[in-house]
């Protein structure tokens, strides 16, 4: 939003102050670093030490840790048992790939025995019934889900996450 932030700018006029918070570790988009922006704000030191070997002034970089939501800092009211006493184990997948390596990857799960399998299918409207029609055809049972806004709630009821290792992804669990 950088860009667009700096020409409304320029366009009123205005005299505001601008931050950017740099939610990846390291591995930083060109995009955040664009924009003139008075403050940088990112998960760890590594990455302050890559927007420094940009140009990016040291004196515009606070490093403030990965911000993920307080829930995360809360211990559960109650531990997930390992191995679990029902003998059934949480896996959670949360997709991020096309449709056919989904269907394989579920597949896959499926015919594993003592699992209980969520998938989060996010904004992809298409994918949810292709995967609850392969979960039908083999007969097991599966909790599929859109976008959802309670993933904290989802991890911590899991004994396994599936997914891409992005960086939110992996300090959240």
């Amino acid at each position: 939003y950088g860009p667009i932030f700096q020409r409304a700018v320029r366009k009123f006029d205005l005299s505001l102050p601008f931050a950017i918070v740099i939610t990846d570790s390291i591995s930083i988009n060109s995009i955040w670093i664009g924009p003139h922006s008075d403050a940088y704000f990112v998960p760890n030191e590594p990455t302050a030490k890559v927007l420094e070997n940009k140009g990016v002034p040291r004196s515009k970089i606070r490093v403030t840790g990965f911000p993920v939501p307080i829930l995360f800092a809360t211990p559960p009211a109650k531990i997930r048992e390992v191995p679990p006493a029902d003998g059934i184990w949480k896996v959670l997948y949360m997709v991020n790939a096309e449709g056919a390596e989904v269907l394989e990857t579920t597949r896959g799960l499926l015919s594993l025995e003592n699992l209980a399998l969520t998938i989060t299918c996010g904004r992809d409207e298409n994918l949810a019934p292709r995967i609850q029609n392969l979960a039908a055809e083999m007969g097991r049972p599966i909790e599929v889900l859109g976008w959802v806004p309670d993933m904290p709630q989802l991890i911590r009821r899991s004994h396994l996450l599936i997914g891409k290792a992005g960086g939110a992804t992996v300090q959240e669990a």
